[in-house]
């Protein structure tokens, strides 16, 4: 009875691992890997629980029965979405040149010395090689085109084990370490190596302001803010000002953060003296905060704008603080 077998063939090139050798001018082959995701039956066979780590013997053959081209006695099975993978070549000894140049490979694996495939394995690397070269991206790219239904957090864990960023595969799909640096995100999910970097931006104007009067009726930037941030993220924005009415009428100001030179209507206050006298209100403090979805790094400027409603007033002491926090 033959098992049913997603066989998802990759010879998916690897960082040069060989050396060139000092006595010859031929450099040894990148090692390559066949990735191949088990079945419920074959599955069934492992008898594993879920995340459980082990080894596997497989045993590569020129037919079902014949010549015994390579034996790999510690093939380590990953876990991906609950769901074992062999990425054939990565963690034993890596594949010969007389299996991964064979148009066909029939392979036998066991388990505990007990083999749990009950009719060998067609393998065809050369039918349904996967010719790649370059990064993570190009590998993650051509991983998810073979594996269909894997979850692309999943793949890009896969593509960097296999382009050389992470030391290991975690057996439970969720921890990813990096060379040189160790675990990044634990087994739990949740990030834990540097932290994330967080942004803060301020500007004053000091004692100097805007006047605003009957010939300066239009919106105003009394004060402008660029902050300069890593990644996509969340900006919040903060200002505050004096407001210091200056007629014997009513005097009344609008306010708001803008990323352009007018009011954000959205978004705004206002300072009035409701007529009193200059002697009875004055030096009214207003502010006011925003927030803003950024997709990319780079800068982001803010303006603090203010526009004359009626009367005539003195905005002074204006300051802004941004602060960035990452996604």
């Amino acid at each position: 009875m033959k098992l049913g077998l997603f066989v998802l063939i990759g010879l998916i090139s690897l960082p040069i691992l060989g050396q060139v050798s000092s006595l010859s001018p031929t450099p040894v082959a990148a090692p390559r890997v066949i990735p191949l995701i088990f079945d419920t039956k074959l599955k069934a066979k492992l008898d594993l629980e879920i995340n459980e780590p082990s080894w596997l013997t497989l045993v590569y053959r020129a037919s079902p029965d014949g010549e015994i081209l390579h034996e790999e006695v510690g093939e380590q099975i990953w876990w991906l979405q609950d769901s074992p993978i062999l990425l054939m070549g990565s963690t034993g000894l890596p594949l010969p040149p007389q299996v991964i140049n064979r148009a066909t490979v029939y392979l036998q694996i066991y388990a505990s010395d007990e083999l749990i495939t009950e009719n060998a394995l067609l393998l065809t690397p050369q039918k349904s090689a996967i010719q790649i070269t370059g990064g993570q991206a190009v590998i993650q790219d051509a991983l998810g085109k073979a594996i269909a239904g894997v979850d692309a957090g999943y793949l890009s864990q896969v593509a960097n084990y296999l382009a050389g960023n992470l030391t290991t595969l975690d057996v439970y799909g969720t921890s990813y370490h990096i060379s040189s640096y160790g675990e990044v995100i634990n087994s739990s999910g949740d990030w834990s190596g540097l932290p994330q970097k967080s942004v803060v931006a301020f500007a004053n104007q000091g004692s100097t302001g805007a006047w605003f009067s009957d010939t300066e009726p239009g919106p105003t930037i009394v004060l402008t803010l660029s902050i300069t941030v890593p990644s996509a993220g969340k900006i919040v924005v903060n200002a505050s000002s004096y407001f210091d009415p200056r007629s014997s009428n009513k005097d009344t100001v609008q306010a708001s953060i803008s990323r352009y030179s007018t009011i954000d209507t959205q978004v705004y206050t206002y300072a009035t003296d409701f007529g009193y006298s200059t002697t009875v209100l004055g030096y009214v403090p207003i502010s006011t905060t925003n927030g803003y979805t950024v997709y990319s790094a780079g800068t982001y400027t803010y303006n603090f704008v203010c526009s004359r409603i009626e009367g005539a007033f003195f905005m002074f002491r204006t300051s802004m603080t941004a602060i960035f926090c990452p996604d």
